[in-house]
């Protein structure tokens, strides 16, 4: 079985907003958590927020600055 990459990008414009927005809500070392949920008419919806814990089978990247969290469910590996 091939090893799977997951690539996944933060403009440096989005990571300036994201840091504004943690900023603006007293947000220490703010890690974005990024995942699918289901709901919405397709079955499944995006969601975003901030968290402040990280489990140990998500996927944690960097990207512009801004760290992404990512859990297995989202993005099954």
């Amino acid at each position: 079985m091939e090893a799977t990459t997951l690539v996944f990008t933060v403009s440096e414009l989005a990571s300036q907003e994201i840091a504004k927005i943690a900023a603006e809500n007293n947000i220490e070392n703010p890690m974005l958590r990024i995942r699918v949920v289901p709901g919405g008419c397709s079955g499944f919806q995006y969601a975003m927020g901030f968290d402040d814990s990280v489990e140990e089978t998500d996927i944690v990247l960097e990207s512009n600055g801004t760290k992404v969290i990512i859990d297995q469910f989202t993005v099954p590996i």
